[in-house]
């Protein structure tokens, strides 16, 4: 098959969908062919991906100029041709839906959790003036919806109804850099994402503020979005072990895979994700997890059949009450057996979310899209 991807940014350093994207367009490309279009970024902010050597790649100024190039790709693409875009809301989104619809192309969309309903009331006012003038249209007229876990698919189908399209249940990869290496007798809690409200940053703050476990400090990381930061240090400043709370910006691919074998605990305390690529991360390197019940993260332990805090894996309601809890609990745990269940974690990522593997299951699960009467085993799921 042909495949173009199109992503609103490649940009690294807003993470999301200028990683993901680029990774799932190079898993595919084994075995198909695969051109990725995004608008410009600096040089030192592409994002870095195994495999986008077999990838043809686009660039071009702005959506204005992404819009350009897609509309002379497709004027003499192969009739096999696929377009892939991830997102709802943003005019890029709808250009490719309509000119995919004008020309009779097939097209998947990936919500990537903007269906969650925090994130519909998250602006709330602006969604639904974009829901009923053309994002809702664009998602009932795509050939399929691409969903990372049944928990994002299940409020995909609540906001379309019964005339939803097929959604294609696929999880994202991992990229895993080096050997698992943590430490182990860190001493530190590591969050690691956008700084950004529905990441829970405030709760974990609280909670951390109200523990009296000597010795663990707070290290929180990531790009400031929407300017959260500044909420964040005006919070960690109210704390009475402010001193052992310290937040930063942005940190490189290197910085961040020593932050997360630095680290004795990873806590992802979201109210929205559809994926949580951080949390694959993190248990890559060994380093244990609490995460919240809005990432799918239990949900993926257990379509294996396991326990998720036999994988290092702890589970908590969002909310800081609940995180303040939770965590006095896990820190509680033994190191020995903390560390121990996260080595079968991370034994778990690398076997069951390598790219290749993920993008041949999309691939897959494509063709039965395509070609129903030449199904094979599904992968993927309504």
């Amino acid at each position: 098959m042909n495949f173009i991807f199109i992503a609103s940014t490649i940009d690294r350093d807003l993470g999301g969908i200028a990683r993901s994207v680029p990774a799932l367009a190079a898993g595919v490309a084994v075995g198909n062919r695969v051109r990725l279009l995004a608008p410009r970024a600096r040089e030192d902010t592409l994002s870095t991906i195994d495999g986008l050597k077999e990838v043809d790649l686009h660039y071009a100024d702005g959506f204005k100029g992404v819009e350009e190039e897609l509309v002379r790709l497709l004027d003499s693409a192969p009739t096999d041709t696929v377009l892939y875009h991830a997102g709802v809301w943003n005019s890029l989104n709808h250009f490719v839906a309509q000119e995919a619809c004008d020309r009779g192309i097939p097209y998947i969309v990936s919500t990537r959790s903007m269906l969650d309903p925090w994130a519909l009331n998250h602006r709330r006012w602006k969604k639904r003036l974009a829901w009923w003038t053309y994002a809702k249209n664009d998602l009932l007229n795509a050939t399929a919806i691409h969903a990372t876990a049944e928990l994002e698919a299940g409020f995909i189908r609540k906001a379309l109804g019964p005339a939803c399209p097929r959604i294609l249940v696929v999880p994202n990869g991992v990229k895993v850099t080096g050997e698992a290496s943590a430490s182990g007798n860190s001493k530190q809690i590591l969050f690691l994402s956008r700084l950004h409200p529905k990441k829970g940053i405030l709760d974990l703050i609280r909670a951390y503020g109200k523990l009296d476990i000597p010795g663990w400090n707070l290290f929180l990381a990531g790009n400031d979005d929407g300017r959260h930061r500044r909420a964040c240090e005006n919070c960690a400043a109210q704390q009475p072990n402010h001193d052992r709370i310290r937040i930063r910006g942005a940190v490189t691919d290197t910085d961040k895979w020593d932050l997360y074998r630095s680290a004795g605990l990873f806590v992802l305390p979201s109210y929205s994700e559809n994926f949580g690529i951080v949390v694959g991360e993190a248990l890559a390197s060994g380093v244990p997890v609490l995460t919240t019940t809005k990432t799918p993260w239990s949900e993926y332990a257990r379509r294996g059949g396991l326990n998720p805090e036999d994988l290092g894996i702890w589970i908590t309601e969002p909310g800081m009450e609940p995180l303040h809890e939770k965590l006095g609990e896990v820190l509680a745990i033994p190191e020995e057996e903390r560390m121990a269940r996260a080595a079968k974690g991370s034994r778990w990522i690398r076997e069951e979310f390598d790219w290749a593997s993920i993008g041949r299951k999309f691939a897959g699960a494509v063709q039965d899209v395509l070609n129903p009467q030449q199904q094979t085993p599904p992968v993927a799921d309504r």
